[in-house]
């Protein structure tokens, strides 16, 4: 008879084995997605640039792509006289940005630059300016002059959205806390449940994202305070930080710069003016 000793020995040295195997076995499926991801990069149309956007009415609307939004037929429009075709993808925020930082996709639309940021993606000039004010319920009475009014209240915040560096600062420093959602949709239910006291959106989606989302009786609920988070936020199409990027950018820019003498890209935003 084996003794016990030999016998569990036995037993360890064949889960090694098979943990071996497994680990083998994860390089291998591993190391053929990556050939997938790069063969299919390396094989793609280099004239064609995927753009991925989420839904951020009214500049991007997800209505199909014959609809998809004043900023997205701004970017078709600007990579076609750059000699490029585009190939729109639709995706979470944060997926986007994420495979834009990997090099998986090119391109996104309608973002701020922070510190973070800059160290993995390239930005082109800003597309708009504009800024965040605090939504709440009418019946909170909501109202802010400082930041220290903001004190021990719960903010709804949306994932991979930015609400600038004196929002961060504070809330680093634990002056209020944080309820983050993955999408405005979520934030604003959260508002409406009484989970968050007040939520952050940009001055011109505010209320297009309100009555798509909401029923017009819950739309009545809302304020909206005047006061800006930060004043003149920029917003910018983001590239992979790559040689791939730096061109794709490049093109971007002489475009712009093309359709800024002619006066042409001024009237591709006129739509926030009205």
């Amino acid at each position: 008879m084996h003794s016990i000793s030999s016998v569990l020995g036995a037993l360890k040295a064949g889960q090694i084995a098979a943990l071996y195997r497994l680990k083998q076995t994860k390089m291998v499926i591993l190391a053929l997605w990556l050939c997938f991801v790069f063969s299919a990069t390396s094989s793609a149309d280099e004239h064609t640039v995927s753009i991925c956007i989420d839904d951020w009415p009214p500049h991007i609307v997800n209505a199909g792509n014959e609809r998809p939004g004043p900023m997205t037929r701004a970017a078709n429009q600007i990579f076609k006289l750059a000699g490029h075709k585009t190939n729109v993808i639709w995706a979470p925020w944060q997926r986007c940005i994420e495979n834009v930082k990997l090099g998986i996709w090119d391109t996104s639309l309608g973002w701020s630059k922070t510190p973070a940021r800059l160290e993995h993606l390239l930005f082109s000039r800003p597309l708009t300016t504009s800024y965040h004010l605090f939504m709440s319920l009418k019946s909170s009475e909501f109202d802010w002059k400082e930041w220290v009014d903001l004190k021990g209240l719960r903010i709804g915040m949306t994932e991979a959205y930015s609400y600038g560096e004196a929002f961060e600062e504070h809330r680093s420093k634990g002056l209020f806390v944080t309820e983050t959602a993955q999408t405005d949709s979520e934030s604003l239910k959260n508002l409406l449940e009484g989970r968050v006291d007040v939520f952050p959106l940009n001055k011109d989606t505010a209320w297009s994202i309100a009555k798509k989302n909401l029923s017009q009786e819950e739309v009545t609920m809302l304020a909206l305070h005047p006061r800006p988070l930060s004043k003149n936020r920029k917003t910018h199409v983001i590239f992979s930080r790559n040689k791939r990027g730096e061109v794709l950018m490049k093109d971007f820019e002489d475009a712009v710069a093309g359709l800024e003498e002619s006066g042409e890209f001024s009237k591709m935003f006129e739509y926030l003016r009205h």
